[in-house]
C-alpha cells in the first residue's frame, strides 16, 4: 500500500531587514587601533634610527711623547751648584760652576767670570791680583763700614729700590752713564745690591746684564752661617 509522504514544511525565506550601523560603538575601537598603530610605528622608528653605543674591546693605545715632562715647580735648580763659604764674614752662597768660573785673588772674596772659549775646563783660576771696572761678571764683597751712598751725579744716573736677601731688606742700585758723561764712563750698565746685617755691609755686583737671571738665582742662595 502506497503511503504518501507529506512535504516538509518550508522555512520562511523572507529576508529580515538589517539593523542600522551603530557608529557610537565602532568609533572608540577605531580610535584605539589608530593610537596603538601610531605608538608601534614610533617605537619601531626609534629602535631603528636611534644612535647605538658601541663597546670597544680594543685595548687603549699608549703614545710616547717626545716632549719632556714639565719640571716640578719645587725643583731646586741650585741643588747641584758649587757652594762658596766665607767663615770670616759669616755667609755662604752658591754659583753654577758649569757656567761661571771662579777667579781667586788675594784678599778678595767671590769673583766670577762667565766661561768663554779657552776656560771651559777651568773651575777656579788663581790670579796674582784682581782689577775692577767691569773686568768681572759677578762679585761679592763685604765691608766692615757702610760704603758711601750711591746717588745720581753728572756722570751716572742711579736708580734705587728695595729687595729682599736672606729674609732681610737690601738696597738695589742700577747704574748707567748719563748723556753728559764723557771719557771713561764704564761700564754702560751695572747692578749693585747692598745688604746691611750683623754689623757688616754685604755687596753683590753684576757687571754683565746678560746674566741677570743667573744673578738673581745666586742671590737666592745667600745664607748667613750659624
Amino acid at each position: 500500500m502506497n503511503q504518501t509522504t507529506a512535504p516538509a514544511p518550508q522555512e520562511n525565506l523572507t529576508k529580515q531587514p538589517l539593523k542600522p550601523f551603530n557608529f557610537k560603538v565602532i568609533f572608540p575601537l577605531i580610535l584605539i587601533v589608530a593610537v596603538l598603530s601610531s605608538l608601534i610605528t614610533y617605537l619601531f622608528l626609534q629602535s631603528k634610527y636611534a644612535p647605538q653605543t658601541i663597546t670597544s674591546t680594543i685595548p687603549p693605545t699608549h703614545y710616547e711623547s717626545s716632549q719632556p715632562y714639565p719640571k716640578d715647580d719645587n725643583t731646586d735648580e741650585t741643588a747641584n751648584w758649587k757652594t762658596y763659604e766665607n767663615i770670616e764674614n759669616g755667609y755662604s752662597i752658591k754659583y753654577p760652576s758649569s757656567q761661571l768660573a771662579r777667579l781667586i785673588c788675594p784678599d778678595e772674596e767671590l769673583i766670577l767670570q762667565k766661561r768663554v772659549p779657552g776656560n771651559e775646563q777651568i773651575d777656579e783660576k788663581p790670579l796674582p791680583t784682581c782689577g775692577r771696572d767691569a773686568r768681572f761678571d759677578i762679585e761679592v764683597q763685604t765691608y766692615s763700614i757702610l760704603p758711601e751712598e750711591l746717588s745720581t751725579n753728572k756722570d751716572y744716573i742711579i736708580s734705587k729700590e728695595a729687595v729682599t736677601i736672606a729674609n732681610k731688606t737690601a738696597d738695589k742700585y742700577i747704574v748707567v752713564p748719563s748723556s753728559t758723561c764723557y771719557g771713561m764712563c764704564s761700564p754702560e750698565w751695572r747692578e749693585e745690591i747692598r745688604l746691611v746685617a750683623n754689623g757688616k755691609t754685604y755687596t753683590f755686583h753684576l757687571w754683565n746684564k746678560d746674566l741677570s737671571g743667573t744673578f738673581d738665582q745666586i742671590l737666592s742662595t745667600f745664607k748667613f752661617l750659624e
